[in-house]
């Protein structure tokens, strides 16, 4: 359970304008692209032991909601139309 704990913790961007990577810091399998599901799975655990670092993940997908919205203009959709997966870099 602590190395659990641990890699959560160790893969969460403590700076502004990141997120978690998926694999966090345990293989390139994704090549540090950011998933669309940090939020339903990691979201909950960082609000309650780290809610700065919750913050910043909230910040960083709130950046791209302007984008989000155009395409879902261009998909002919309401609203906003995140990516599967976010490449950052």
């Amino acid at each position: 359970m602590r190395w659990n704990l641990f890699q959560i913790l160790q893969a969460s961007g403590r700076a502004e304008g990141t997120s978690i990577p998926s694999k966090g810091m345990t293989g390139q399998t994704y090549e540090g692209h950011y998933f669309w599901d940090t939020e339903i799975y990691v979201m909950p655990f960082l609000i309650y032991t780290a809610p700065e670092i919750a913050r910043n993940l909230l910040r960083f997908r709130y950046s791209m909601l302007e984008q989000a919205r155009s395409r879902a203009r261009e998909m002919n959709q309401k609203g906003a139309l995140f990516p599967w997966r976010t490449i950052n870099g």
